[in-house]
Formats: structure tokens, C-alpha cells, sequence
């Protein structure tokens, strides 16, 4: 009698960080997928939307993609940068959930992980969102800073 045994990895090293947005740029979400092989393939990432529903990899209008690469020490980083065009659909939101789902690249047979919420705060200023003028003025005084000017000297 021979018995055959199935070592199949167990996804769940998946983590996100909860991030502060504007909806007037392009902004990138992330999960992050620990504990691999760090010779192996890159994990599979799924990613679904506010409403649920998958982001397909085609709509590149509003999305677009990373898979990321596994480094030296087992870590991946997958990234989903949600376009402008689509974050002016969120105008009214005060947050997105957006979620990944993680399914090994060595063992296509394994199970994938179940679903990491991605949260986003949309960033108001008072009741109107921050606009992007504001977002390019921050790093400008950034600039200007190292520069040696003082901020009062860069915003008139």
C-alpha cells in the first residue's frame, strides 16, 4: 500500500494597511503576502471593488496592476492603483473597502486565502475634498524646503 501526501501551503500571512486618500489622483492600495518561498513564484492577487465584484485586469481605464516580486526574505507586495477616473466615482464616500485575495503561484492546486478588506479614507478639507492643488502645494513645500526656503516665502 503506498500513501500519497499532499503538502499544500497555507496562505494566511496576508496583511493590508488602512490608507488616506483623495480622489483627484491616481492612488495605490496594497496587500502584503508573507511567508513565502523565497525562490518560488510570486503569489496569484485577486482583487474585488467597494461593491464587491472582481476588478477584471483588462479594465486598465480604471486600474491598474502589480503582482509584485517575492524577495529574499519571503514578502510580497501586490499593488492596485485605482485611476482617477474611477476614484470620481467615490466623490461622496467618506471610505472604500477594497479586497485581495492571495492564492499561491507554486501550488496552483492550493486553496486561495480568503478576503483582506483594503481600506482607504477619502481626505476632506471642511465639507469640500482636497483638491489637487493642494496635494502638488505639499510637495512643493517640500521642494522648496530643501531648497532653503521657508514655507511663508513658497504659498503666497
Amino acid at each position: 500500500m503506498v500513501n500519497i501526501i499532499t503538502c499544500k501551503p497555507n496562505i494566511s500571512d496576508v496583511t493590508s494597511t488602512p490608507k488616506n486618500i483623495t480622489t483627484a489622483v491616481d492612488q495605490t492600495l496594497t496587500c502584503t503576502i508573507g511567508e513565502l518561498d523565497p525562490s518560488g513564484t510570486p503569489a496569484t492577487v485577486t482583487w474585488k471593488d467597494n461593491d464587491n465584484a472582481e476588478v477584471l485586469t483588462g479594465d486598465t481605464a480604471n486600474y491598474g496592476f502589480s503582482r509584485g516580486l517575492v524577495d529574499g526574505n519571503g514578502n510580497q507586495v501586490a499593488e492596485l492603483t485605482i485611476k482617477a477616473t474611477k476614484l470620481a466615482d467615490f466623490i461622496s464616500l467618506s471610505s472604500v473597502t477594497y479586497k485581495c485575495s492571495v492564492q499561491s503561484g507554486q501550488y496552483t492546486d492550493s486553496p486561495a486565502s480568503g478576503d483582506i478588506n483594503v481600506t482607504a479614507t477619502i481626505l476632506t478639507l471642511g465639507e469640500r475634498q482636497i483638491s489637487r492643488l493642494t496635494v502638488l502645494s505639499a510637495k512643493c513645500h517640500i521642494i522648496e524646503e530643501v531648497k532653503g526656503f521657508s514655507y511663508n516665502k513658497f504659498i503666497r
